[in-house]
């Protein structure tokens, strides 16, 4: 099913502000997330990590092994509505750990809609190396005319992540305090 942008604001019409996390399920992130994973061969660009998922073992009920991401090609359509298609090339070896590829932008300016971005802005992260940068690094955040930075400071809850892994089976690991949103300033205004 489509999420446009539009959906999105329909939704939320009665609501103050539409939570940053949900921008993110939109059609138009999507197209500009796979963009930029495209742009950086779907690896993280400072660990080299690849998507992994968990295959269920044989004969039982509870126990899986973590594998390698066994998509071979992706198809999807970029922001400009062309069709692309890409040929992925899996790891040799073993993953150590669950690697989930995320999108991060290095900057952020108030009122940008997260797709409306320079690609240069964003870089494709695994989930752990996108922790840390959030955690070791200030991200700067700019008013709406992209001249100066604004004071603010990370969620005090999920220190600045957005999201607590650990908790993704409840409201898909989006922190309740600062709803993804990461920061103390809201990023996007209705």
């Amino acid at each position: 099913m489509k999420f446009a942008v539009d959906m999105l604001n329909e939704l939320y019409k009665s609501n103050e502000y539409i939570p940053y996390s949900e921008y993110l399920k939109t059609d138009e992130w999507k197209s500009k997330r796979l963009e930029i994973l495209d742009r950086d061969n779907f690896r993280c660009i400072n660990c080299g990590g690849y998507e992994t998922e968990f295959l269920k073992k044989k004969n039982s009920i509870n126990e899986f092994s973590l594998i390698w991401s066994q998509i071979k090609f992706i198809f999807w359509t970029d922001i400009n509505g062309k069709g692309r298609i890409n040929e992925l090339i899996t790891p040799k070896g073993e993953p150590d750990k669950p690697y989930n590829l995320q999108v991060h932008h290095k900057k952020y300016i108030i009122n940008k809609l997260p797709w409306d971005y320079l690609n240069n802005d964003l870089e494709t992260l695994c989930n752990y190396c996108h922790t840390e940068v959030h955690r070791n690094e200030t991200i700067p955040i700019y008013s709406e005319d992209g001249l100066s930075i604004v004071q603010y400071k990370n969620c005090d809850r999920c220190g600045g992540t957005g999201y607590f892994p650990e908790y993704k089976h409840i409201q898909n690991g989006v922190c309740f305090k600062c709803n993804g949103a990461r920061f103390s300033v809201l990023l996007l205004n209705k």
